[in-house]
């Protein structure tokens, strides 16, 4: 028996040490995991935020894309409009001194001002 114990005690002792380390490192990588699971329920939590600010940001920028365009648009009308009214000063002004008017002249002090190039002529 104790050539047994002699022989068998060693291994038996070193596979003890073995398991004894193996489930260490099992526990180890199991906290590892947990870590990277928490982790990654973080991530995916800031990303979520992220995608939502970005979706905020794009509807922001869609909104003063379109409020610009408005205003570009508004702008525009204004100074054709501004235009128009120094053209059909000046058309008078040039009638009233007797002066020869083109078309448009003619057409601005008729009152013929909408800007759709004589369709309501037509």
């Amino acid at each position: 028996m104790d050539v047994f114990r002699a022989e068998v005690s060693p291994q038996m002792s070193a596979e003890n040490e073995r398991l004894t380390l193996y489930f260490r490192d099992r526990e180890r990588v199991l906290a590892e995991l947990d870590d990277s699971a928490n982790e990654m329920m973080q991530l995916e939590e800031r990303l979520q935020i992220v995608d939502e600010e970005i979706a905020t940001n794009r509807a922001l920028l869609k909104r003063d894309l379109e409020l610009k365009r408005a205003k570009e648009k508004a702008d525009a009308i204004a100074q054709e409009k501004e235009l128009s009214q120094k053209l059909k000063a000046s058309a008078s002004e040039k009638l009233a001194r007797g002066k020869k008017l083109t078309f448009d002249e003619f057409r601005v002090t008729l009152g013929d001002d909408d800007g759709d190039d004589g369709e309501s002529l037509k």
